[in-house]
């Protein structure tokens, strides 16, 4: 049950006096019990989860399971798709070339950058 997880987890600030970032915490979820078939109903989430899940009385942010989510440098998404974060990284290299391109580097530097 997400709403008992939550309070557990605003006992725990409470009892730490940790104060819970509400605009950084978010929630999302997958409905592989209940609608095996379609754990990722878009539609059932937001209305099961937005605004209903709480931590210190402030609701909690809801994040569509199909949208990506940065984490330890990843972007994911509840499905495991890394089809964001390939595109991620490839428009980040991309724009790395052109600034390399465009410097004033020799080409011995630049062989030197990419290598490290």
């Amino acid at each position: 049950n997400m709403k008992y997880q939550a309070s557990k987890l605003g006992a725990y600030a409470d009892w730490g006096q940790l104060l819970v970032n509400n605009t950084k915490t978010t929630i999302t979820g997958a409905l592989h019990g209940s609608i095996p078939n379609q754990p990722y109903d878009e539609h059932r989430l937001k209305t099961q989860l937005t605004n209903t899940i709480k931590i210190q009385g402030k609701p909690i942010t809801y994040h569509s399971p199909r949208e990506p989510f940065r984490h330890l440098g990843v972007e994911l998404t509840m499905d495991l798709n890394y089809k964001h974060h390939f595109k991620s990284t490839y428009h980040k290299i991309k724009k790395q070339i052109q600034h390399l391109k465009g410097s004033y580097a020799s080409t011995n530097q630049k062989l030197r950058i990419i290598e490290t």
